[in-house]
C-alpha cells in the first residue's frame, strides 16, 4: 500500500516500488482480504481517490463525497489541509499495525470532539474506532506478515535461475512469487542473499528458510532483526526436507513458471517506442487519448475521453458529455469533434472503444484538419468484454492483441480506464442528481452552509418556501440579500441546474500490478 507523497496524499494499491517521495507500507496477503481491507479504509477514513489537482477552491463536491467515500478536500468549507492530514495520520499508524498508537490518538480526537461539545463528530470518531476494532478482531484478516514464515527454493533447469518464494501462516499458504535472475547457478548464494536483503525493506516474517547456505546467512539475519527490532532467523532447510504443504506450493510455482511466457517488463521509453513501430506513428508519441460510450438499451448515451500520460503513467486529462443524440457513434463523434485540437502536438494515438463503426465516426469527426496522431479502435471478443481482441486502424489494417505485450496491455488498461469513467458517469448522473440540486438554488452560499441549512430546514422544498423575514432572521445582512435573490431566481424559473460532479477515481497504481487489487465493493467507481 501506498501513500503518494503529493498534497493531499492518495492511498493506493502497487505491487511496484519507486523512489518517488511515497511511503509504502506492507506487504500484505491474502489478496482477497487486501481488497476488503481497501474497501474499509476508503469508507472509513475517506481519502480522496482521484489525481485531479487540489486546492480547495470547487464550488461543489464529486460524487465520492456524497457516497461517503471522500472528505472532499476540494471544497475547502468542507476539509481543510490540516484537517485532511489528520485523517492521513490515522490510515499511517493503521498500515504500520501500531494499534496501540491509533487507540490512543483515536481516543485523545474523540474526549477532544467531547469536550468542545461536538457530539456528532465525537461519534463518527466512535464509529471508526469501532470499525478498526472489529477489523482487528476478525481472524481472516490478519494481513500482516510477522507471524509468517517465508520459504524459499529455486530452480536452474529453464535459462533463468528461479527463486520461489513461498509465504504461509501455519499451514496455509498466503502468497508466492517467483524471482528469476539470470545468472550462473554457481552464485546462486550471492543471489539469493541480494533478494532477501532487497525483499524486506517495509516488513519481515517470523522466519525465513532458504534451501541452501550461503556466505552472508547470518549477517543479513543480523541486519534483518535490528532494522525491526526483534530476531528474525534465516534457517537452511533443504527443499527435500520441506514439510508436505510448503513443498507442494514450491512445486506448483515451479510448474506455473515453466507452463507460462513471462514478458520482460517494459521501461517507459521502450513502451512509447514500440506504439510508434507498431501503430507506424510519425514520432514517438507522448500521450494517449481515448473515448467510449455507455448507455442502457440505446438510451441516456454518455461519451468519456481520457488522456494518458505516457511517461508520467498517470490520466493528464478528462472529459465527458451527456448526449443528446440517441445512437452511439454519433454520441462518440460529439465529443472527438469538441476536442481542442491545441493539444494535438501532445497526442500520438487516439483509442476508440469499438469497432469499426466507431472508429469511422471518430475519424470523421476529425475531419480534414491536418493532424499528426492516428486513430484506432480496440476490438472486444465476442462475449468477452473486459478483453480485446484485436486493433483496427484507418487504413483497414487489423493487429492480433498480444497479452505477453507490456504495450498492448497498456492500451488495455487505458481503454478499461475510460470505460470505467463512462460507465461512472452514467450512473452517477442518474443516481446523484439530488444531491446537487441545492447548489442550483442556492448558488450563494458554500456548500458547507448549504449542508448546514437543509439540516436545520429539513427539505429542500421546505427551504425553497422560507419567508424573505425568516432568512434575514436566520442570516447577516449580505448573505440574506443573497439567499432571498437566489430564493427569487429559483421561484421564477431562472435558477441553474448543477450536474453531478463526476472525476476519475484510482485505487491501485496505474501500471503498478495490482490491477485485481480493486476493491469488491468499489470496483468500477460504485
Amino acid at each position: 500500500m501506498k501513500l503518494t507523497g503529493e498534497a493531499f496524499p492518495r492511498l493506493l494499491a502497487t505491487r511496484r516500488l519507486a523512489d518517488d517521495g511515497s511511503e509504502y507500507f506492507g506487504a500484505f496477503l491474502n489478496r482477497t482480504a487486501v481488497r476488503i481491507m481497501i474497501d474499509l479504509l476508503n469508507r472509513t477514513f475517506r481519502l480522496r481517490t482521484c489525481d485531479i489537482p487540489i486546492d480547495g477552491s470547487f464550488v461543489v463536491p464529486c460524487t465520492q463525497y456524497y457516497a461517503r467515500r471522500c472528505v472532499a478536500p476540494c471544497v475547502a468549507s468542507l476539509c481543510t489541509e490540516p484537517e485532511y492530514e489528520k485523517q492521513v495520520e490515522l490510515v499511517a499508524l493503521f498500515l504500520k499495525n501500531e494499534r496501540g498508537a491509533f487507540r490512543s490518538e483515536m481516543v485523545k480526537r474523540i474526549e477532544a470532539a467531547a469536550e468542545e461539545l461536538e457530539f456528532e463528530k465525537a461519534a463518527v470518531l466512535r464509529d471508526v474506532l469501532k470499525a478498526i476494532e472489529e477489523f482487528w478482531d476478525n481472524p481472516r484478516y490478519q494481513l500482516w506478515l510477522d507471524d509468517t514464515v517465508d520459504t524459499y527454493g529455486f530452480d536452474d533447469e529453464d535459462a533463468a535461475l528461479s527463486f520461489f518464494l513461498v509465504t504461509q501462516r501455519n499451514r496455509r499458504t498466503l502468497g508466492t512469487h517467483v524471482f528469476r535472475s539470470y545468472v550462473d547457478p554457481e552464485f546462486a548464494g550471492e543471489t539469493l542473499g541480494g533478494i532477501i536483503e532487497s525483499m524486506y525493506q517495509f516488513y519481515a516474517p517470523r522466519e525465513i528458510r532458504v534451501p541452501a547456505d550461503f556466505e552472508s546467512r547470518r549477517k543479513l539475519a543480523e541486519q534483518l532483526s535490528q532494522r525491526f527490532r526483534r530476531e528474525i532467523p534465516i534457517k537452511v532447510v533443504p527443499q527435500r526436507s520441506l514439510g508436505v504443504t510448503a513443498g507442494r506450493a514450491l512445486h506448483k510455482k515451479q510448474d506455473e513458471l515453466h507452463l507460462s511466457v513471462l514478458a520482460k517488463p517494459e521501461t517507459v521509453t521502450e513502451t512509447a517506442a514500440n506504439l510508434k513501430k507498431i501503430f507506424r506513428l510519425a514520432a514517438v508519441p507522448k500521450q494517449i487519448e481515448a473515448h467510449d460510450v455507455a448507455h442502457i438499451s440505446a438510451t441516456s448515451f454518455v461519451a468519456a475521453r481520457v488522456v494518458h500520460d505516457i511517461h508520467d503513467r498517470r490520466t493528464a486529462a478528462f472529459e465527458y458529455l451527456n448526449s443528446t443524440h440517441r445512437h452511439e457513434p454519433a454520441a462518440l463523434a460529439e465529443l472527438v469533434a469538441r476536442r481542442d485540437i491545441k493539444t494535438d502536438s501532445e497526442i500520438g494515438l487516439m483509442l476508440v472503444d469499438g469497432g469499426k463503426t466507431q472508429l469511422n465516426a471518430a475519424v470523421e469527426a476529425l475531419g480534414k484538419t491536418p493532424r499528426t496522431f492516428k486513430v484506432v479502435s480496440a476490438v472486444k471478443p465476442p462475449g468477452r468484454h473486459s478483453e480485446i481482441s484485436h486493433f483496427l486502424t484507418e487504413d483497414g489494417g487489423r493487429i492480433e492483441f498480444d497479452v505477453t505485450s507490456g504495450t498492448h496491455r497498456l492500451l488495455l488498461a487505458i481503454r478499461d480506464e475510460v470505460h470505467e469513467l463512462a460507465n461512472s458517469v452514467h450512473r452517477l448522473t442518474r443516481d446523484m442528481a439530488g444531491f446537487y440540486e441545492l447548489a442550483g438554488v442556492l448558488p450563494s452560499i458554500d456548500e458547507a452552509g448549504r449542508q448546514k441549512l437543509i439540516a436545520d430546514v429539513g427539505s429542500i422544498r421546505r427551504i425553497t418556501e422560507l419567508p424573505d423575514e425568516k432568512i434575514r432572521k436566520m442570516f447577516d445582512g449580505e448573505l440574506a440579500r443573497l439567499l432571498i435573490r437566489d430564493l427569487k431566481n429559483y421561484r421564477n424559473g431562472n435558477s441553474v441546474d448543477v450536474l453531478p460532479l463526476i472525476v476519475p477515481i484510482r485505487y491501485d497504481e496505474f501500471a503498478g500490478g495490482a490491477e485485481d487489487l480493486r476493491p469488491i465493493l468499489t470496483r468500477g467507481g460504485k
